[in-house]
């Protein structure tokens, strides 16, 4: 045992790389699980993506706050990895795990610190680094900001430490910058003042009063961080949430089985049942056990890790204040420190019990080790993408949040009915929460339910009044019910709203600009439809417009210079637009001011189309594209779904002839060209 011991004090940091290595390799392959990993990290925030210019310090200013939480040095990180590797789930992944491998360093040599027992110190490390309620945290890109403040917090402490009983002072110092580095990454760890204050009272008390200017850094920078983060905090989302005593008490309950015995791992919970309570009631009988028989010497210890636990765990539990989601298992990321120092003490001491039975002493103790090591193997793959992850999370509870996200992928793969039947599930359960209304809204947008979808959006209002993707909503209504005017205002107030509320900084031009332009398409405004165009900030774009603004064209040499457009920038991304502009065009000129009545028919019959291409109803829809092809020669999207009429009526003859007359207008279309190259 004791050269077992000597091996693990000599290489025990490089084991804790290999086997952090070895468990999560294959996180190395996943890609973004779709929510807050891409909403506001790397797909949309126009700051991060290098899409808006920015110095240094903007990184501190409230745009980059995001539903209260001030982070702006989890910022810098993604900033700099997508500056260096651009969009990429692998570099992302390799940033977290990396962290999170030294933060598991970091802890190792602060528990030695802190217990004086290396063995019992590497036992609680690898337990913290194996298990399983620190996958949410790990994986998830979003949480990158958990490891750099675990990594920071844990540094804090050891120079804390090192300072206090090695006389180096100027490791205060230190410690106060890492404490400062991890709270402007996470949060989660303000709570970490604390801690250098009870390792004090319950190890050195006798310096306790002596000690006190240490701790004034420490407390003066979380005083200016919780202020910063008040100031910017978005109380909307919890002025409406209230639990009871008894739920407050589950919810830590729920916390502490999780702690020691996560057999229930699931990012997003709702409240739990009352049997989570046992453990509680068991750690409250277990404690009086201890002082009532005198099970433990050193009782410092045991009240320095319980304070531990208590005071990073406290602002989760909603005991203090309400917090919107009541149970994620990366809130244990601080806890689990002192539930793994309290397993170890537990295995050491039944491997020293246990003496006469050389089988048992091992197996044991072992079976926490095994059982967090396969549980993390055997849940690590939930976070390979969103298709595996949101499913799982609703089958394991279909009445939690994750019923929201699981409705989404049913809207992705259109199964509207379905999640119709979930929305109104959520809104019964939640009606001042707007998930469910959004989910609603979506589906009847599927259902082509324009008028209830509408109806829902008002409501939606109420209760969101400054989300500006309800107007948006409200716009896709308006618009596919003809009422373009209407749309349009909608259009113009979602722009407002966005402007003024963009918590997340998405990047929403794009979505503008392609409702802009097929406004101006419907209603035929070849003047708007140039405005629209502006925006796009094209150079091949931008040429096109000043050679009509340049010139008094006549229409066929407009018609000319929008194909030749066409023909000559087969890879330009508004190809689109230009499309919708050469039908524009030809609209106003065959029907001069009776332009927007024929284009609103055609419109109607294309709507009337999709419902019946919905139902399989082919020879119907077959008869109204051909009519629609006789109005409007460039209609394109009739051509393209003619042909994929003809291709599932197996009348490979028709779809060639229909899909040669799409190439006639836009040659380079590589969906029409592979239509073809099946048909041929």
């Amino acid at each position: 045992m004791s050269k077992i011991c000597e091996f693990i004090k000599k290489y025990d940091i490089l084991i804790l790389i290999i086997l952090g290595i070895l468990l999560y390799f294959p996180v190395f392959s996943f890609g973004f699980i779709g929510l807050d990993d891409t909403s506001f990290l790397v797909l949309k925030n126009q700051y991060l993506n290098g899409k808006v210019a920015l110095n240094f310090f903007d990184f501190f200013k409230p745009k980059f706050v995001v539903e209260a939480v001030y982070i702006p040095f989890t910022f810098i990180v993604y900033w700099v990895v997508i500056k260096f590797f651009g969009q990429s789930a692998f570099a992302l992944h390799f940033v977290n795990i990396l962290f999170y491998l030294l933060s598991s360093v970091a802890l190792l040599v602060l528990l030695k610190k802190i217990i004086q027992n290396d063995l019992i110190a590497f036992l609680a490390t690898v337990l913290y680094l194996i298990h399983p309620a620190h996958i949410e945290y790990v994986i998830w890109i979003a949480t990158l900001g958990y490891n750099i403040a675990s990594f920071f917090a844990f540094l804090s402490m050891i120079f804390f430490i090192s300072a206090f009983d090695e006389n180096k002072k100027f490791n205060f110092v230190y410690s106060s910058i890492f404490y400062l580095l991890s709270v402007l990454s996470q949060p989660a760890t303000v709570v970490v003042v604390i801690f250098p204050i009870v390792w004090v009272y319950f190890f050195r008390k006798e310096k306790f009063v002596n000690s006190i200017k240490y701790f004034i850094p420490n407390c003066l920078v979380s005083v200016i961080y919780i202020y910063l983060s008040y100031m910017t905090m978005e109380t909307v989302r919890f002025n409406k949430l209230s639990y009871s005593f008894l739920e407050k008490l589950q919810i830590f309950g729920r916390y502490l089985i999780n702690s020691f015995f996560p057999i229930f791992q699931m990012p997003i919970y709702s409240l739990p049942s009352i049997w989570y309570l046992i453990p509680l009631c068991l750690l409250i009988i277990i404690f009086i056990l201890i002082k009532k028989y005198n099970l433990i010497k050193n009782y410092s210890c045991l009240y320095f890790w319980c304070t531990w636990y208590i005071i990073s765990i406290l602002p989760y539990s909603s005991i203090v204040y309400t917090i919107e989601t009541p149970i994620t298992d990366r809130y244990l990321m601080l806890p689990s420190v002192s539930s793994c120092v309290a397993l170890s003490y537990l295995c050491v001491f039944i491997f020293n019990k246990l003496q006469n039975s050389k089988l048992l002493r091992f197996f044991i103790p072992s079976v926490f080790f095994v059982f967090y090591f396969i549980s993390s193997i055997l849940y690590i793959p939930v976070w390979n993408n969103s298709k595996s992850f949101w499913p799982y999370a609703y089958s394991m509870n279909p009445s939690g949040t994750a019923s929201g996200f699981a409705s989404c992928f049913l809207i992705r793969e259109g199964k509207f009915q379905e999640a119709m039947v979930i929305a109104d599930e959520i809104i019964k359960k939640k009606p001042k929460v707007y998930d469910g209304y959004e989910i609603k809204i979506q589906s009847l947008l599927g259902l082509f339910e324009y008028k209830k979808a509408l109806d829902i959006c008002f409501d939606f209002k109420k209760i969101k009044p400054n989300y500006y993707k309800t107007d948006v909503y409200m716009f896709t209504s308006y618009f596919n019910m003809g009422e373009y005017d209407k749309a349009e205002e909608s259009l113009k107030n979602a722009e407002e709203l966005y402007k003024k509320y963009n918590y997340l900084n998405e990047d929403y031009t794009k979505t503008f600009l392609d409702k802009k332009i097929m406004l101006a398409y419907c209603k035929v405004e070849e003047q708007k439809f140039f405005e629209a165009l502006k925006i796009c900030n094209d150079k091949d774009i931008d040429n096109l417009l000043q050679y009509f603004s340049s010139k008094s064209l006549k229409y066929e040499q407009k018609e000319k210079s929008c194909i030749e457009f066409l023909r000559n920038y087969p890879t330009n991304k508004y190809s689109a637009y230009v499309l919708m502009l050469l039908n524009t065009l030809y609209m106003e000129h065959k029907y001069k001011d009776k332009a927007f009545e024929e284009m609103t028919n055609i419109s109607k019959d294309m709507i009337k189309c999709a419902e019946l291409l919905q139902y399989d109803k082919l020879e119907e829809a077959e008869k109204i594209y051909l009519s629609i092809i006789e109005r409007d020669k460039y209609i394109y999207n009739a051509y393209s779904n003619l042909g994929l009429i003809y291709i599932k009526m197996s009348n490979h003859d028709k779809a060639n002839a229909i899909l040669q007359k799409a190439l006639e207008i836009n040659p380079n279309d590589e969906k029409v060209i592979n239509m073809i190259k099946f048909v041929q």
